[in-house]
């Protein structure tokens, strides 16, 4: 018994068996972003890059994308070792630099604000990608990149919104003949959408700006900017 005892003494104090980390992959996919705002409980476009978040979002990227049993209090003993802390920051500068190559409008030039809170996370993002959208949850999670998000989402969007609007016009045809369609007005008045007026956005077009706001965290540059 008292073996056994000290034997898991040990096994509590050793440390993490050190890893190849030529044979590590380390990549921004959804699925990591998704994991991070599991570990966090927070936003990923709420990331602090000057806190404990970069450290989970580096041990995110490295646990989804590898087959390998790595817990967070390990992988932070790791870190220890100043040459796995560089590996580590090199890959995600690696990223960023990718991003960089990137470039948007201007929000000027758009007319597009970026709120300062982003409640929305990345999680409701893919889910509405795949369950509303029916797009392949393995591209979505493990395949996608992050380019490719913002645009993604505006044809959601859009397609989500010619939908209902179609929707809309097929209810107020098909009462029409029974009530006076001067009180009611046309379809807009019978049941308006957030995007019948201009100040007003709606929740999917604020996925949109989330999906840009995850490249301008990554250093996407916009146009005219060195």
């Amino acid at each position: 018994m008292k073996w056994f005892k000290k034997k898991k003494e040990e096994e509590v104090v050793r440390k993490p068996s050190r890893i190849n980390f030529d044979n590590i992959k380390m990549k921004m996919t959804i699925r990591s972003l998704c994991y991070f705002e599991l570990l966090a409980d927070k936003s990923f476009f709420a990331v602090d890059m000057d806190s404990d978040d970069v450290i989970e979002l580096l041990y995110a990227m490295i646990v989804t994308n590898n087959d390998m049993s790595l817990s967070y209090n390990a992988f932070r003993s790791m870190l220890e070792d100043g040459r796995v802390l560089k590996w580590c920051y090199e890959q995600l500068n690696n990223i960023k630099k990718q991003a960089e190559q990137i470039s948007f409008k201007k929000r000027e030039e758009t007319g597009e604000e970026m709120p300062n809170d982003t409640p929305v996370k990345m999680t409701d993002i893919a889910m509405f990608l795949i369950a509303k959208h029916h797009i392949d949850p393995k591209y979505v999670m493990d395949e996608m990149n992050m380019w490719e998000l913002s645009s993604l989402v505006f044809a959601c969007s859009k397609d989500t919104e010619e939908s209902l609007t179609l929707q809309r016009l097929w209810t107020y045809l098909t009462i029409l003949p029974n009530v006076d369609g001067k009180k009611i007005g046309g379809p807009e008045k019978l049941l308006p959408f957030p995007w019948d007026k201009e100040n007003e956005k709606s929740k999917e077009k604020q996925l949109e700006k989330n999906a840009k706001a995850a490249l301008s965290f990554l250093g996407g540059k916009k146009d005219g900017e060195g």
